[in-house]
Parts: C-alpha cells; structure tokens; sequence
C-alpha cells in the first residue's frame, strides 16, 4: 500500500493521482524512502549513535526540527491488534509526512533496540536511563509517545499539595529526563527540555480508531488559515475565562448553567479549530461541569465533540480534565474522543487542578491560557505548552498548587504539530549537539515546599474564615473539611476547604501570612 508524500493519504493500486489532495505519485518508487526506511531500523542497529548524530547534523543544515517516536511496540500491538507490518507501514507514512512539516521524526521500539536491552516489565526510570544516552549522542526537539501508562509508563509521585488525590500522574520525566519529584526542589530550564506528547490508547481500541489521529494529523496539521475560537466556562469563573479569551478573540464567551451538554454543540461553530474550557471535572464520571452558586450542570461529554468536522487544538483547566488512565474508553473519556476524532492536540490535567476566578489567572489559567494563546500565533503545541510552564514559574515564591500544576498538566497528541506553516520556531535548540553531558543542564527554578498541619490562635481564623465566606457560598463552607497548614521555609500559612456535591469535590486554598493579610485564594476545576 502506497501513502501520498503531500498529504499522507492511502493511495489506491496503481492510481497516479492523490484522491484526497490531487498531487501526481510516482510509480516507479513502490515503496518507502531510503532514509524512512532508516528512521524506522535506525535504533535496531549497532552504528545508532553514527546515524542519529548525522541526522541531527543534516537538520543543523536545514530548517527542520529533530523528533522522536516511542513506544513499546510488542505491548501496543497486544493491545491493539494488528499485524506489524501494518503498524510499521502507519509509522513509515507519519514519518515521511512529518517531513514537509519540517520535522525529522526517528522511531525508537523500546521493546527492541541496540541501546538497551528492555524487556516488558521495564520500569519508567530504565526508559528514561535509554533515553539520556540518546540525548548524550543528539538532542531531539520532540518526544511523541504511543501508548497509554501499559504501553510507556507515566510517573507517579506522592501529592504534596493538601487536596483529595493522593498521588500525581505524570510525562514529565521524559522532558526533563529527571525521574525525582519536583515537590523536593529539583532544577528546570524550559529551553531545553523536550517538547513531549502522548498518544494514549485503551483495551478494546481498534486500529482503525488508533490510526485515526496520524492520519487527521497528516491531511489537516498547518493547513488552518485562520483561528476560529470558541470558550466554555463555568459561570462563576467567567472573568477570568473572558481575560485570558480576549487574548484571542474579542467574542463573548458563553457560561455554563446557561449551556449545557444536550446544546453547547449549537453555540460553536462547526469550522472551530481551537477550543478553551474552564469547566469543573470528575474521576467518577465522563462529564465537565459548569457551576452558578451550588448547582453544577452536565456542560460537555465525550459525545459533544464526536463528530465536530473541522481539526482542531484544545485547552482545559478541569480537575481529571485529561483522564485516560486504567483503560478508559472513549466513550467515557472526553480526551479519548478527542484524539480519536479530529482533535490534534489537547492540553490538560491528570488529578485535581487550581485557579481564580478573577483575573489575573493562576496555576492551570496561565499554562492553559498561554497555550491558547501561542497555538493562535502558529506556535507548535508543544512549545505553546513550554511557554505556560515559563510563566506559570515567572514568580519566584512558588506555592505547592504551582507546583502540582506543573507536574499534572500534560500534552497530548503530536507535540510537533501547529495550526499555521512557515512560522519561525523561537526555541530550536537542537541546533547543537550534546557530545558530553549525558544530563540535560537545569539552572534552579523551583524550591522545596513542604507543609506540615498546624493550628492558628481563633481570632487569625476567624478572620480567615470571614474573607472566605464572602466569596464562597454558605452551603459549601458549612459541609466542608477544614484544615491549617503552615509552609516551610515561608512565612506564610495555607487553609484548606474541601466539600464535596454529588461528583464533584469543591477544594478552596487561601494562602495568608501571620498577620492575617490574604496573599492567594485558589479554586479547585
């Protein structure tokens, strides 16, 4: 089976021409390129490390971006069945595609390579020791991931933010190639990690819904002429929603109880290329939520986005806004969807996430606020996503709420892809190669945080206590869970409510110094 070298598309037996974009394919060439077929093989030989730094060379030379592809292929294909040659074929055509997009995707099978040898039960730390002796030969701009948890783990770290999760979900250590938690002060420069995306997938996938999204990216990515937005926000978070909107549109944006699941595929239209939601989330159902006062109405399911006609990028600040963990379906899982239909890129949280609801934003407003922003300038998604963990750390008094901000949030989908072409990449450091640290160079940026609970004198808390009461409903302060840490290392203190409605766990964080002067007051999505 042939694929256009434009588009990507299937090509039919002996059909000179393209049947999705028209372009003449050459017949005499029955197969794939020379240097494809090496991309593919190129970490199942002995001389990998000649190879990948020639590659990283050749785009020295050149205006292209070095990629990486991983995954487990032996798990992948147990779980989603289908022959290898099949497989490595979609691989092959993707790789080929990513070329006019200026990328230069290598395809590394963790379960079968020259660099280590890994076997089924690899842990996530052995992946990322493979990972840096790679980076010791070449340093790759992209890391696309296939696979869920089963196929390449994700970290998981200990929650050291009081709040209901009791640990983090995380593809961090793969940008950062650092498997320690970053609650114990560890060291990050945004200019160099990679930029790193994950394709997930789920028990009783088909192939043909797997297969889906490479080829929505090879027949749509940067062919967008123009950003046509669309924000859904729960009401009581609509100021800061309608901030960091106006930063790419001067439309309204509609409110949720107003819109609800059963009509807010009426209200955008159906050329919608990027999507922002601040909406409340759930890891017991598939739904995102809108809220007025204590009312939280079904604002958006898995359905809603089904068979939306136009690709598109897509930001959410929920709570288990990206949940995809432990097999879940698409049919229940509105990142699922979203990547099999015509989503390209999808930005979101693993656990419980912050923010405000008046500007200006904080936490999961600014990381998913800058990604909208840059993905509408041309930016890739996983730069756009870069640029949120910069500002999201700008400030130097860093909270326990940034800092699982940090770790939760992650990309999905290619992080190489983009709306617009031809735009100027600002963050190519792979124009040198790495020949001798087998680290990735990482300047402080975080401090340790830790809290420990402690108790405050009865007046300093009922002053708390009454600031909160003015902006939080009655009914939610009297059902909550009440609890006073104290920051170490800060002169600062933190309160923290936790109620809960049906499904949905309403978390309030107030930071305050000894004098009862409010520094910080964050919201749970």
């Amino acid at each position: 089976m042939d694929f256009c070298e434009e588009c990507g598309s299937r090509i039919s037996v002996d059909c000179r021409f393209c049947e999705n974009c028209g372009t003449a394919i050459d017949m005499v060439n029955d197969k794939m390129n020379t240097d494809v077929v090496t991309a593919i093989d190129l970490f199942k030989s002995f001389n990998w490390q000649t190879t990948w730094l020639e590659a990283a060379e050749l785009c020295n030379c050149s205006d292209h971006d070095l990629g990486i592809i991983i995954t487990d292929e032996r798990k992948l294909l147990d779980m989603i069945p289908v022959d290898k040659n099949s497989f490595n074929e979609l691989i092959l055509s993707y790789i080929n595609n990513a070329k006019t997009r200026r990328v230069d995707y290598y395809y590394l099978d963790l379960s079968n390579n020259c660099i280590n040898n890994l076997d089924s039960e690899t842990a996530l730390a052995d992946i990322i020791r493979t990972l840096k002796q790679l980076v010791n030969v070449a340093r790759p701009k992209y890391c696309f991931i296939l696979g869920n948890e089963n196929i390449v783990d994700f970290m998981v770290w200990e929650n050291k933010s009081p709040d209901d999760d009791v640990n983090v979900f995380s593809d961090l250590p793969y940008a950062s190639l650092n498997c320690n938690s970053p609650w114990e002060g560890q060291r990050y420069d945004f200019t160099e990690i990679m930029r790193v995306g994950r394709l997930t997938t789920y028990e009783g996938e088909t192939f043909a819904q797997f297969e889906r999204y490479f080829y929505n990216v090879m027949n749509t990515a940067e062919k967008v002429s123009s950003i046509i937005p669309y924000c859904l926000s729960a009401y009581e978070w609509k100021e800061e929603s309608q901030h960091e909107f106006s930063t790419i549109s001067e439309s309204l944006i509609d409110t949720s109880p107003e819109t609800t699941d059963n009509i807010v595929q009426q209200k955008f239209e159906n050329n919608t290329n990027l999507f922002f939601f601040n909406l409340h989330g759930s890891d017991k159902t598939k739904f995102w939520y809108g809220q007025k006062n204590n009312k939280y109405p079904e604002a958006l399911s898995p359905s809603a986005l089904k068979n939306h006609s136009a690709a598109y990028f897509l930001g959410v600040e929920a709570c288990y806004g990206a949940n995809y963990a432990n097999n879940i379906s698409a049919e229940n899982s509105i990142l699922q969807m979203a990547l099999q239909t015509k989503c390209l890129a999808f930005l979101g949280s693993s656990k419980i996430a912050y923010g405000t609801s008046e500007p200006e934003g904080s936490c999961a407003d600014i990381v998913v606020g800058e990604f909208i922003r840059h993905i509408s300038k041309g930016e890739s998604a996983g730069d756009a996503y870069v640029y949120g963990l910069e500002k999201l750390f700008s400030d130097d008094d860093i909270s326990d709420a940034e800092i699982k901000t940090f770790a939760e949030f992650a990309l999905y989908g290619d992080p190489s892809v983009r709306a617009f072409p031809d735009i100027k990449n600002k963050c190519k450091f792979n124009k040198k190669t790495v020949k001798k640290s087998l680290f990735v160079p990482m300047p402080d940026v975080l401090n340790a945080t830790r809290l420990s609970l402690t108790q405050i004198n009865e007046k300093l808390e009922k002053q708390i206590d009454a600031f909160v009461s003015k902006i939080i409903p009655e009914s939610i302060l009297m059902n909550s869970t009440q609890k006073v840490y104290h920051m170490e290392n800060k002169r600062y203190y933190q309160k923290v409510y936790i109620s809960k409605k049906d499904d949905i766990t309403n978390i309030a964080k107030v930071y305050f110094n000894g004098n009862g002067n409010v520094l910080k007051l964050l919201f749970s999505k």
